[in-house]
């Protein structure tokens, strides 16, 4: 069995090129673990966690229903900072 191991030292925001990638490969289909960095800027991050949960979604294929509440505030902050393809507001 092939493990993957993917370390990210700074946010990804762009999980729709993610997910596209990891489906194309087939990377989401395989044992994944993941490093995200625990010292540095990048854990204090207002929205450390929800990089990291989006991050794994995109690679795993999957969705992470506890962040579909993010509101439309927060939502347009993401996109004009340069994040497509997160869960959004549902109805």
């Amino acid at each position: 069995m092939t493990r993957v191991h993917l370390v990210f030292p700074s946010l990804w925001r762009d999980f729709r090129g993610l997910r596209s990638l990891s489906k194309g490969t087939g990377l989401s289909e395989r044992t994944v673990h993941f490093a995200f960095p625990k010292d540095g800027p990048y854990p204090q991050l207002p929205n450390h966690l929800f990089f990291v949960a989006q991050t794994v979604a995109a690679v795993k294929d999957i969705e992470v229903p506890e962040h579909w509440e993010i509101g439309k505030v927060q939502r347009k902050y993401l996109v004009d900072h340069g994040c497509t393809g997160f869960n959004g507001v549902r109805p």
